[in-house]
């Protein structure tokens, strides 16, 4: 069915957060409440048009999923478990800071 996510894609797609770059990482840790890149950019103390920026090679990054099932990648990668500060392993700055300060 178009515009699901299936087990196996969804393992693809969480297997590319490890690529993601540290800024990239900070945005899809906002990305669980949905939202805008006016949102994000306030948020991160970053420009629409890089919050834009780095939506986009979010979702590239993830197999080129929507929007929204960046935002759902989001929330299922932010809850496991094995990884309470949902980071992935990665050293990032919590939703409301950036991590790479521009």
């Amino acid at each position: 069915m178009p515009g699901t996510l299936d087990a196996e894609r969804l393992h693809r797609a969480l297997a590319g957060i490890p690529r993601l770059t540290e800024q990239e990482l900070s945005v899809f840790r906002c990305l669980p409440t949905g939202p805008t890149n006016a949102q994000l950019a306030e948020h991160l103390h970053l420009t629409v048009r890089t919050a834009k920026f780095h939506v986009a090679n979010i979702r590239a990054k993830l197999g080129g999923v929507s929007r929204l099932q960046a935002c759902l990648l989001a929330v299922h990668h932010t809850a496991r478990p094995s990884d309470p500060e949902g980071t992935g392993g990665a050293e990032v700055s919590a939703c409301g800071t950036a991590a790479v300060p521009r």
